[in-house]
């Protein structure tokens, strides 16, 4: 077995705190450089629209309202002048979460992987409600 050896780099020992030498480049204007009228920087430079500016502006663009997504209605109960929904909501490849709305205002919601999970749950709320007296 041959061993093979990499060649002796020398090292350079440095001060972790010294900055490391920049190339000659050409200095940027700043806006305190053409605040301070350097000539070398004149301050037009600072008064010129982005060149993306069209990228994050809203000219040309028309927003569309955020549609909701349709739900399924399983079933509504009333008691006493108050209602109770249950909907399903379906969220594509994560799933279906079951809602349930007291007046239309959502009270408690679970997200589940498979569609018969979320109708048996609302079943078994059904089943409990109905036995406090709720009617459909």
């Amino acid at each position: 077995m041959v061993a093979v050896l990499a060649p002796k780099v020398p090292s350079i020992r440095r001060n972790p705190l010294t900055p490391l030498p920049l190339p000659d480049l050409p200095v940027a204007c700043d806006k305190a450089i053409a605040r301070n009228r350097d000539p070398t920087c004149p301050a037009s430079a600072y008064h010129q629209p982005m060149p993306d500016a069209a990228w994050w502006s809203t000219q040309g663009h028309t927003s569309t309202p955020c549609q909701p997504r349709p739900r399924e209605r399983l079933w509504t109960l009333t008691k006493g002048g108050k209602r109770i929904d249950a909907e399903l909501l379906f969220h594509a490849e994560y799933g279906v979460e079951i809602q349930f709305l007291h007046e239309g205002v959502m009270a408690y919601g679970r997200r589940w992987t498979l569609r018969a999970q979320a109708v048996d749950e609302a079943s078994a709320k059904r089943a409990e409600l109905e036995g406090q007296g709720w009617s459909a």
